[in-house]
């Protein structure tokens, strides 16, 4: 049980890390239209 346990953990993670991501990535391309 505890294995999955960490592999859920570690899946839930990750979708954060990606969510987290595509949320910096947005404002630095907004920053840049504005600019441009």
């Amino acid at each position: 049980g505890n294995v999955l346990t960490l592999i859920q953990g570690a899946g839930n993670i990750g979708k954060i890390a990606r969510t987290l991501a595509e949320i910096k990535l947005k404002p630095q391309t907004q920053e840049d239209e504005r600019h441009g």
